[in-house]
């Protein structure tokens, strides 16, 4: 079954093997890419302890890219930081939750094989925006909270974006009834006290909007913000077939 996408938790069970930083590793402050990996974490936060304003780091860090989540920024989260195992420290926290987003990636991926993408489910939307939506998704609940200072909130238009976009799977729990997606978004009450939420598109900040959201988009308070549940991920057979 595909895990609940829930904001960045902790014990998410991602393993990322750390590499040495050993005297003969190189130390200078030029790069072949600008994707953030293993190799790079000490390079990196060795060159921070060089710079002597915040500008110079902000402006050096900019310049890397999660591997997977490649839209959001982090240069907020190590930019303060001069001192080098701090920096690693989060260096690795960020690895890992970027790794963990793409592992439920992978599962959502997984599932949507199992759809003949040939098929038009949509007369707008195909197999590749529903792929896109969640991927957005996915990054902005686990990835950017961990980055940003701000401790956004997840925007429940991106959940409804996934909604939208995607193929319905056919229930496989008796909680689901007709008519009803088997990927569920929170009705936005438990961030009602929040005036922000964050698009990683742009990485700012933007007003929610207050809407009240339909009735079969409204979920029970302590469900996941997003939480698919089908025969398709379970494996269970369709009682209908």
């Amino acid at each position: 079954m595909i895990p609940d996408c829930i904001a960045y938790n902790d014990s998410d069970p991602v393993v990322i093997e750390r590499t040495s930083n050993s005297s003969e590793e190189n130390t200078d402050c030029s790069f072949d890419d600008f994707n953030l990996r293993p190799a790079y974490v000490h390079r990196i936060c060795d060159c921070l302890d060089r710079f002597k304003s915040r500008e110079e780091a902000l402006e050096f860090v900019k310049r890397f890219r999660l591997e997977f989540c490649d839209v959001i920024q982090f240069h907020e989260a190590v930019g303060d930081l001069m001192n080098s195992s701090i920096c690693t420290e989060i260096l690795w926290g960020i690895l890992r939750v970027d790794q963990s987003a793409f592992s439920d990636y992978n599962v959502f991926q997984a599932i949507m094989s199992r759809v003949d993408c040939n098929f038009a489910y949509s007369v707008r939307w195909t197999c590749a925006d529903c792929k896109d939506a969640y991927k957005t998704w996915v990054c902005n609940s686990k990835v950017l909270p961990y980055v940003s200072l701000k401790t956004p909130t997840s925007c429940v238009s991106l959940c409804h974006r996934v909604l939208q976009r995607c193929p319905y799977f056919l229930p496989g729990s008796d909680f689901q009834w007709s008519g009803q997606s088997a990927f569920e978004c929170r009705d936005g009450q438990d961030g009602a006290g929040q005036d922000e939420c964050f698009i990683p598109e742009t990485t700012t900040a933007i007003p929610k909007k207050q809407t009240s959201p339909s009735a079969e988009t409204k979920t029970a308070t302590n469900s996941p913000v997003g939480s698919p549940t089908s025969s398709l991920v379970s494996g269970e057979a369709d009682p209908g077939s």
